[in-house]
């Protein structure tokens, strides 16, 4: 007993919250901290905004300044110092801005957007996020332990402030508990005799199997919903890595989001072909996936659209490999496949409309050469940039019009979202269909890791393929689908969403006011 108390007593030293954050030098690496934590809890602010909140003279000098200009942005920050102890980062939740020396003795700046077990989830900018034991950041890295801790909310926010002042108090009822536990049952071997007889009667055991079939009745659905929050958790947090993700890649390539597509290779004859990299491949080694990264071959041209199992010679190994943070737990995702997908807009093909409208076909972020963040004229705030689709059922002699998607008449060209929409309300069933959508994350295509605005959200109305498409967003949540915005927001979209903002929020140019969501 005394030492389960002397061992968690030594996890709760730490200093008083409240004392003073130490001033620091000069430099441009807290802004990015900063700015990067604010992506990763989901209240993403531009670099520029973040900067013209920041003391002119500095341009951040110390943690104080970097509190103060979270302040200024609605964020909720406040210093804090763990002289001992490792602090509990939730990614998605909180996240910390933590000083630390360079080689050369000068003060820098790390973002924090996960802790477990002792380990720190850290972002040094631009590199990409890596994990670093709390030992190595004090002993190697100079980190005193004071940290600008960022909360999604107020609530977050104290978690991580006030879980040390409770703990105590934890540790004092543990022990009293354990300890009366331990007298109550010597006292009950003292005084009870042995039973003279044995077993129960019929009575005793109808009453206890319906007290237990009563408790399963109550408790199970408890657990069915407490199993669908957690892969909305999830969920949530994966669109956020990925937004976190598509920001660092921005930051690297000169602010343009990863490409649909990128220019095509030198085939047989000279021919032009394109390679088929997905936006979702292209930002494998900034999340973590470096080494997977580094086995795919760049040259890739497979193609991503057709009615089977997607295939690649370049790439077999890594067409078939599952990547936890592209799948939403709360579908039965195959392995190698992908849960989420990039905007392509609200037009059914690849076209733009001229005019603008309710009806009008407008592009999104994925495009053939990337999205210049420059270009993104709507805002930041109001525009998609990934959501989530169910994958197909995986079974070509059946169609499922909630996950598969429709072939229709080829030759029909439809190229307004009204008309594509209308195509696919047929009646029938259709004589072929696509059943193994989001099989891959790996190649760029409407089947795998791209859809668009046509249809609203979870709509009853099927998806469905002539010349253009109508691919839309679908997911097993209650009432809506997780979007990432821009700004690196992720947030539940409403099955009922106006069509018109619907698809208003895909366009990055069309000028439309969409409002809240």
């Amino acid at each position: 007993m005394s030492f389960l108390i002397l061992t968690l007593a030594c996890l709760v030293d730490t200093e008083p919250i409240g004392q003073p954050v130490p001033e620091y030098g000069v430099n441009r690496c807290g802004p990015h901290a900063l700015f990067l934590c604010a992506a990763a809890i989901g209240r993403g602010v531009t670099f520029e905004r973040l900067e013209a909140v920041l003391p002119d003279n500095a341009k951040e000098s110390s943690l104080e300044d970097l509190r103060s200009a979270a302040a200024r942005l609605g964020l909720a920050a406040k210093g804090a110092r763990w002289p001992h102890r490792t602090p509990f980062f939730t990614r998605g939740d909180t996240a910390a801005v933590i000083p630390v020396s360079t080689r050369d003795g000068r003060r820098h700046f790390l973002a924090v957007i996960e802790s477990r077990a002792g380990q720190f989830l850290v972002i040094d900018f631009p590199r990409s996020p890596e994990w670093r034991s709390e030992s190595n950041l004090r002993e190697y890295a100079g980190w005193d332990g004071s940290a600008l801790v960022v909360a999604s909310n107020q609530d977050h926010l104290a978690q991580v402030i006030t879980i040390s002042s409770k703990m105590p108090a934890f540790v004092a009822f543990a022990a009293a508990f354990v300890f009366a536990c331990g007298v109550v049952r010597r006292r009950h071997r003292r005084t009870v005799r042995p039973s003279t007889t044995a077993g129960f009667t019929i009575v005793e055991l109808l009453v206890t199997l319906s007290i237990v079939s009563l408790l399963l009745a109550l408790i199970a659905p408890a657990v069915q919903h407490a199993r669908n929050a957690a892969a909305m958790v999830k969920c949530k947090s994966n669109l956020r890595q990925i937004g976190l993700a598509s920001h660092s890649y921005a930051d690297v390539y000169n602010g343009v989001l990863p490409p649909a597509m990128t220019p095509h290779i030198l085939g047989r004859g000279n021919a032009p072909v394109d390679r088929n990299l997905s936006p979702q491949a292209r930002l494998l080694p900034f999340l973590e996936h470096t080494a997977l990264w580094a086995t795919i071959d760049q040259n890739e041209t497979g193609i991503g659209d057709g009615d089977g199992r997607p295939s690649s010679t370049l790439n077999a190994v890594a067409i078939n490999a599952s990547v936890d943070v592209f799948e939403c737990p709360s579908d039965s995702v195959p392995r190698g496949g992908t849960s989420y997908r990039m905007c392509k807009g609200s037009t059914p093909g690849s076209h733009q409309s001229v005019a603008a409208g309710p009806n009008a076909a407008r592009v999104g972020v994925a495009r053939l050469l990337g999205c210049p963040i420059r270009l993104i004229t709507d805002g930041m705030t109001g525009t998609a940039m990934f959501s989530e689709r169910v994958v197909g059922d995986q079974d070509d002699g059946r169609y499922d019009p909630w996950r598969d998607r429709a072939l229709l008449d080829p030759t029909a060209i439809n190229t307004e979202p009204d008309e594509m929409a209308e195509a696919c309300r047929f009646s029938r069933t259709p004589l072929r269909h696509f059943s193994f959508d989001g099989a891959t994350w790996l190649l760029t295509s409407y089947s795998h890791t791209l859809y668009n605005h046509v249809l609203s959200p979870n709509s009853n109305t099927p998806d469905c393929e002539a010349t253009c498409r109508a691919v839309t967003a679908r997911s097993h949540h209650a009432g809506g689908v997780h979007v990432l915005f821009c700004d690196g927001a992720v947030k539940l979209v409403s099955d009922g969403i106006d069509l018109h903002a619907w698809r208003a929020a895909a366009s990055i140019d069309g000028g439309e006011s969409v409002g809240k969501f």
